[in-house]
């Protein structure tokens, strides 16, 4: 799911633009954005498992951010699910407070 989710966002114009982390030549880690009427959205932040935790994905979403005021956004949301505990506090972290809860049900083909 996870690599058709990357694959929209960066190939296929879903997401407006990325941020990019490198340690050479290999890709640690990827924040892609989407911008709609004002809002800023995470789509998706992802790090190398052996790299988590170190910061980087603090700073992949503040470049995130810059790409959102560019893009004319005045506030950011992020969704994730409910038992993904890392991300929520993460987001947490990052100045990011819950405001909305939903239940979506997925169906994988």
């Amino acid at each position: 799911m996870y690599v058709a989710w990357l694959n929209n966002s960066v190939f296929n114009g879903y997401a407006v633009d990325s941020v990019l982390a490198f340690q050479g030549e290999r890709l640690i880690g990827i924040h892609t954005v989407k911008t709609k009427q004002g809002v800023g959205i995470v789509d998706l932040i992802g790090i190398i498992p052996d790299l988590q935790n170190a910061g980087l994905g603090g700073a992949l979403l503040k470049g995130g951010f810059d790409i959102m005021r560019a893009h004319g956004a005045t506030r950011v949301e992020v969704v994730t699910e409910n038992e993904n505990i890392q991300g929520s506090r993460f987001y947490q972290k990052n100045g990011f407070r819950l405001t909305d809860m939903k239940l979506v049900w997925h169906r994988h083909a």
